[in-house]
């Protein structure tokens, strides 16, 4: 896809089409670096985003349980006299 660079005020930008901005999931900000003499731009994503989304999946599958977790059992004596269970 082909723009052209447009003047912003003092400066200089690029239009980026509304189906560009949606497939990078329309972030509120992104990132700007040059590779290789070319300009890359990506979306800025939080940590743990998309979780709360994730999580309400989850409850309306009714997989919300967490995992049985079981512990292997140790056979030492020392176990049995120095800690209280």
């Amino acid at each position: 896809m082909q723009t052209r660079i447009v003047r912003i005020g003092n400066s200089q930008g690029i239009r980026i089409p509304k189906l560009i901005i949606e497939q990078l999931g329309k972030p509120d900000a992104v990132e700007l670096e040059i590779k290789n003499n070319q300009l890359i731009i990506s979306p800025i994503t939080t940590p743990r985003s998309g979780w709360g989304e994730a999580f309400e999946r989850m409850a309306a599958d009714g997989d919300e349980q967490s995992p049985e977790i079981s512990f292997p059992q140790i056979d030492d004596p020392w176990q049995e006299t120095e800690w209280t269970w």
